[in-house]
């Protein structure tokens, strides 16, 4: 994805329904992008219909480190965050399992990232029974500042309405970015 203002760039799935667990998996590759310390936009989002967020993946720059972290959003609209994950400038394999809590005061919903299949953080305890996923992005989602320039590389993307883990294949792919979303003709 070539990002060369505040314009979000992403492709949409709208194949989620009214889901309460939700898996994604998918490779991410820095690839050196420009950006200022504390900088940071989201990179993948799930939703509730096409406008409330429930679910992100953040990605932020921090001092010479690029980090990630997922968060779930509650029922009072309130989101709660892993802990922030370093990454190199290199591709990653990176997956999120979302839940919803099974029933109002519940309050047993969940949000686990893993980096290379190695987990990355989660949030327990969400108190998200209303919340479902009917649309997910993937791209330079949303919140990008106008010091943030260059390419960043996404590709293999995968979901699933499992509660098992996707993991990956036995290495990220050799060729990223051949479709035309992929190679920035938009």
């Amino acid at each position: 994805v070539a990002i060369t203002n505040t314009t979000a760039r992403f492709v949409q799935s709208l194949l989620p329904t009214a889901e309460k667990h939700y898996r994604a998996r998918f490779s991410f590759d820095p690839n050196t992008i420009t950006m200022t310390s504390g900088s940071a936009h989201f990179i993948f989002r799930g939703f509730t219909g096409t406008a409330t967020d429930v679910v992100q993946v953040e990605f932020r720059r921090n001092g010479a480190n690029y980090e990630l972290r997922a968060g779930g959003r509650n029922d009072a609209s309130a989101y709660t965050y892993t802990p922030w994950t370093v990454i190199t400038d290199a591709a990653h394999w990176v997956e999120l399992d979302w839940q919803a809590s099974t029933a109002a005061g519940a309050n047993n919903g969940a949000v686990a990232l893993w980096i290379d299949q190695a987990a990355a953080g989660s949030v327990t305890n969400l108190d998200n029974d209303t919340r479902l996923i009917d649309t997910v992005t993937l791209g330079a989602v949303n919140g990008l500042d106008t010091g943030t320039t260059d390419t960043v590389y996404f590709d293999a993307f995968e979901d699933r309405r499992v509660h098992t883990t996707i993991g990956t294949e036995a290495s990220l792919p050799d060729r990223l970015f051949t479709h035309s979303f992929e190679n920035n003709s938009l």
